[in-house]
């Protein structure tokens, strides 16, 4: 029989719910991590500290506290994906599974997707971070090469991911593309099915961006020695 490109649809419950299965696994994992990680360099407050070791300190937290909420939004939505494919309130034909995800769980795919990505990445970022603050790598001259090293094959593993990313994404050209499908997909729920809870949502999450840049791009200041005065005799 010709037609080689013909396909046939089939039932992709199974799929779909090994991908909810496999990403809550995954994000588990990576929040448990990103929760203990919230609380490290919590002493990290030597006055002889660097600007750009303070910026570091500053910039771990705010990554952390993001791959934590991303990883703990993966893990709910999972759940709750899960949960809503039991239901079968939904036609389970397609003739891909990503084509079945994005017709009967948008939101779902888009957000797992892009969170799961993103926080890896950050993950990245923040262990690098913290090798050079716990090891004192930017401060110490005698180890500068070990910064170097450290340093460039971070950025050539988030490099050689980003393109590896890029290249094999199969509903979107590029993650940058992807995002903006994310924030696409979040708006158009929002105003098509406004509520109070989605609207402070969405006015928290902007928010929260902006105050986080805002903190990141905020010149640290060591706090002033509080004079003590002299006891009265």
């Amino acid at each position: 029989m010709r037609g080689g490109n013909l396909k046939m649809s089939s039932d992709f419950t199974g799929a779909a719910s090994s991908f909810f299965g496999n990403t809550r696994t995954a994000a588990s994992l990576v929040l448990g991590t990103s929760l203990g990680a919230l609380f490290a360099l919590s002493s990290f407050s030597n006055s002889s500290r660097t600007p750009l070791e303070f910026f570091m300190v500053k910039a771990y937290r705010l990554l952390t506290w993001t791959a934590f909420v991303l990883s703990l939004n993966c893990v709910i939505t999972c759940t709750v994906a899960s949960a809503g494919i039991l239901h079968g309130n939904f036609n389970p034909m397609a003739e891909t599974a990503t084509e079945f995800l994005l017709r009967e769980f948008e939101y779902e795919f888009v957000a797992l997707n892009w969170s799961m990505l993103v926080t890896l990445l950050m993950f990245i970022v923040l262990v690098t971070t913290r090798m050079l603050l716990e090891f004192n790598l930017l401060s110490d001259p005698n180890r500068s090469q070990t910064a170097k090293f450290v340093v460039l094959s971070a950025v050539a593993l988030l490099a050689h991911l980003l393109s590896y990313i890029n290249s094999t994404l199969c509903c979107w050209s590029n993650l940058w593309e992807m995002t903006v499908h994310m924030v696409q997909v979040v708006s158009s729920d929002t105003l098509k099915e406004p509520s109070s809870m989605k609207i402070l949502s969405a006015v928290a999450a902007c928010g929260s961006i902006y105050y986080g840049l805002s903190a990141a791009l905020t010149p640290h200041t060591p706090p002033a020695a509080t004079e003590q005065k002299p006891k009265a005799e």
